[in-house]
């Protein structure tokens, strides 16, 4: 349903997106020198919505692997996402570029944190 009606944005973790290959590469793909923080995934939805739309089919059905139960030190804040959710599309870039990448530089959020598995250490 929200993805109906916020068509700005992204409504999905890495997980459950499929890209058109060619529209991927043509915005550059999950690139760490575009992109270097956490929420890529919202990143690059931001640079192929400029191609055109974005779809989420009804049927499809993802599951989540086995991931952190403790996601404080790898997300944004309230503010910041209500700021996204918010933010009109035209102004999109500005949101990540401007506003969200300082603010994550400053909290170490990049995407290298991102990878980091501690719930492994407990298997």
């Amino acid at each position: 349903f929200l993805s109906r009606c916020y068509t700005s944005e992204c409504h999905a973790g890495g997980y459950a997106e499929t890209f058109n290959t060619l529209l991927y590469k043509q915005v550059g793909g999950f690139d760490d020198k575009i992109w270097p923080y956490m929420f890529e995934d919202h990143e690059i939805v931001q640079r192929l919505l400029k191609t055109g739309s974005v779809v989420y089919p009804l049927g499809l059905w993802c599951v989540v692997s086995n991931r952190r139960c403790d996601r404080s030190k790898i997300t944004w804040t309230k503010i910041e996402k209500r700021i996204y959710r918010y933010t009109p599309f035209f102004l999109k870039d500005w949101f990540f570029y401007s506003f969200l990448a300082p603010r994550f530089e400053k909290r170490g959020l990049n995407i290298v944190e991102l990878r980091k598995q501690p719930w492994k250490d407990n298997i």
